[in-house]
């Protein structure tokens, strides 16, 4: 399979127009050929998943996706924008390229063996292992004299780096989530963004030292990724999962 077979020619766009996030969205959604009431819904879908974080990849590219109950299988729409445009992504760099995905909701499968699994393809042990890590960083931390009362009210001007950035974003949008869940009686939301702040958070771990010698530096990653633990915490405690310290 390959994702030429999702294409149509009428769904390629070459000039984009839009000045905007929500005008390039409008625009692509438009090469669909959906009918209103179902463009409103996918725009309405598309918007609540860029609120999780960008879906601008880096280099110049961008996938827009979500999930849709207004088809019932996969489509791709292509559209390019020779002067870019600022679609917050990972890289910060302007976006020229979009691919907009939209995927049919589909019958829930229930995998034990997948879920059984300690590995990063289980979304509840991949989120569960983000939060351990955070703790250990937090223990490492204690360990070397800084006393957590300092961390968390530590100033956060230092953070620079696009992971920094990223993550900062998808905090703030913590409480949007959980209100969206309890309003739209959606709380897959829920952990759909776990999911999505612990990737950024795994990438961030792996890019990046905390325990760095500037000061105002170390304490703000700390304070960041303490942060990202409790949303973590939060966030397990209303789906009624534990969240290990260690594991």
């Amino acid at each position: 399979m390959e994702l030429r077979e999702f294409f149509s020619e009428d769904a390629i766009k070459l000039d984009l127009e839009g000045t905007s996030k929500d005008e390039i969205l409008k625009e692509l959604i438009g090469l669909l050929h959906l009918d209103d009431k179902s463009e409103a819904m996918l725009f309405k879908m598309l918007k609540r998943r860029e609120n999780l974080g960008s879906t601008g990849i880096g280099r110049s590219i961008a996938i827009p996706h979500c999930r849709s109950l207004v088809v019932n299988k996969l489509r791709v729409a292509f559209g390019r924008k020779a002067d870019g445009l600022d679609f917050k992504a990972i890289d910060e760099k302007p976006v020229r390229f979009f691919f907009l995905m939209r995927k049919a909701d589909s019958q829930l499968t229930f995998d034990i063996e997948l879920a059984k699994a300690q590995t990063e393809e289980n979304p509840v042990y991949y989120v569960q292992y983000a939060h351990a890590r955070i703790c250990s960083v937090l223990r490492q931390a204690e360990q070397a004299g800084i006393d957590r009362a300092a961390i968390l009210p530590a100033g956060l001007a230092a953070l620079a780096s696009p992971y920094e950035n990223a993550l900062l974003r998808l905090l703030a949008d913590y409480p949007v989530i959980v209100d969206a869940a309890g309003r739209d009686l959606a709380p897959h939301v829920i952990p759909f963004y776990l999911k999505d702040l612990s990737a950024a958070f795994h990438s961030y771990y792996n890019a990046e030292h905390f325990l760095v010698k500037d000061p105002d530096l170390r304490l703000a990653r700390l304070s960041l990724v303490a942060a990202i633990g409790q949303v973590l915490k939060s966030g397990l405690a209303l789906l009624g999962v534990a969240a290990p310290e260690q594991m």
